[in-house]
């Protein structure tokens, strides 16, 4: 073997660091599109039992019918949901007067004549306070989220698209650089990856299907309207924790309280809490996506809920990718290593003539 000169060394460490420099900058430049990218890795996973459904018609068409039949209907959600929460809104800030006046006399009626004073000089300044937070909602910092946020829904589409109809050749590409000799080994690896993170993010889909299935006999319990939207908004705070259920259950307590009173109001949003969103969340969701990738719920749990407090969407999705890929590792050595120890023992046995 040659020996390397003093003059090669210095070129491979300075290629080496133009090489971690190039990556560190790309890490940057794709930062705020990092939660699309996320979405687009989980929304191939989910598309692909349709993309095989229609691989009749072709890679490039399955691929996209597939990733529409996925991405359009949530949008459509997504869509609905916005336009009914600027209604409510904008009903919210017309009728605060009688909103405020309902709160007051609920509250005079059962609080002593000393703290009622005190709650009825509280009131008008806590209304003066949420009603430019609201009126800031259309401020140009949110205005700029929002266009980074159809940024990364057109991230998402493109990168759902071609995962799914030129997924393999990533896989070349990987094997290319694989060292001769362990190519079988890292095929095993992509494979393990691919069957783990597919069942974490199948499991997650049903999980939040079923949320969202769950959420319809509480509505029709407490005679809630827009049941169909409610649910299907549920289902998508279920799925991409881009707004948490409780902002969904709040204004309907709200319209509750408004149209029942308070008892109604609070025994809504403490069943949905308890039913929809502690028990699914710490039970259903780590022990379903656990049959279906084979990875045991206690570091499910974990890895979702530290995940996204950690960096939320991207977060929330890419922190079990990570563990896929981990236990995808240690199933592919614990699993060479059986295969080994099976062999000598093979080995090891007399031959008999």
């Amino acid at each position: 073997m040659e020996k390397c000169s003093d003059q090669d060394r210095i070129f491979y460490i300075i290629l080496g660091v133009i090489t971690i420099a190039a990556f560190l900058i790309l890490l940057k430049v794709i930062s705020p599109i990092v939660d699309g990218i996320i979405l687009g890795i989980v929304s191939a996973y989910v598309s692909r039992p349709i993309k095989a459904r229609f691989a009749f018609l072709g890679k490039a068409i399955s691929s996209g019918i597939a990733t529409l039949c996925v991405i359009v209907p949530i949008l459509i959600i997504v869509i609905m949901g916005l336009i009914e929460a600027v209604k409510q809104l904008i009903w919210v800030i017309s009728h605060q007067v009688e909103i405020l006046g309902g709160i007051s006399s609920f509250i005079g009626a059962d609080l002593p004549f000393n703290l009622t004073d005190v709650v009825y000089r509280w009131l008008p300044d806590l209304i003066g306070y949420i009603t430019p937070l609201l009126h800031s909602i259309i401020s140009l910092e949110t205005t700029m989220n929002l266009g980074i946020l159809l940024l990364n829904i057109f991230v998402l589409i493109i990168v759902s698209y071609y995962l799914l109809a030129d997924g393999e050749r990533i896989i070349d590409a990987i094997l290319k650089v694989t060292p001769p000799g362990n190519e079988d080994l890292m095929r095993q690896y992509i494979e393990e990856v691919d069957r783990t993170i597919s069942g974490i993010y199948i499991g997650n889909f049903t999980v939040a299907l079923l949320i969202g299935i769950l959420t319809v006999p509480f509505l029709y319990a407490f005679r809630v309207p827009m049941i169909a939207l409610i649910a299907a908004l549920v289902f998508i705070a279920a799925l991409i924790p881009l707004f948490a259920k409780w902002m969904v259950w709040l204004p309907i307590s709200v319209y509750l309280f408004y149209r029942d009173g308070i008892y109604p109001a609070v025994a809504f949003f403490a069943l949905v809490l308890i039913f929809i969103d502690v028990m699914p969340e710490f039970f259903l969701r780590p022990r379903l996506i656990g049959i279906t990738s084979r990875i045991h719920p206690l570091p499910l749990v974990l890895a979702f809920i530290g995940g996204g407090i950690t960096g939320g969407v991207a977060g929330f999705f890419g922190a079990p990718l990570l563990l896929g890929a981990l236990v995808a590792a240690y199933n592919v050595y614990t699993r060479g290593r059986g295969e080994g120890s099976n062999k000598q023992e093979l080995d090891s046995e007399p031959r008999r003539s």
